[in-house]
């Protein structure tokens, strides 16, 4: 989910269908370019491991008033 730029308002909620069923570990981080990469891991209903990964493209920022 993001805010508008004038960071008053959420925006639509974006939901990934996954297979888990128990533990996840979701991983997020972030290099030199803005990105953020978005990994999670976990164990589907036939006990298998299961791993999704993506990248938001748009760059995140925060920016404090004064």
């Amino acid at each position: 989910m993001r805010t508008d730029e004038a960071d008053n308002r959420f925006g639509p909620v974006h939901v990934l269908a996954t297979a888990c069923f128990e533990h996840g570990v979701l991983g997020l981080s972030s290099g030199p370019w803005g990105r953020l990469d978005i990994a999670l891991e976990c164990v589907n209903q036939a006990s298998r491991q299961e791993v999704y990964v993506t990248q938001e493209i748009r760059p995140l920022a925060s920016v404090p008033s004064s």
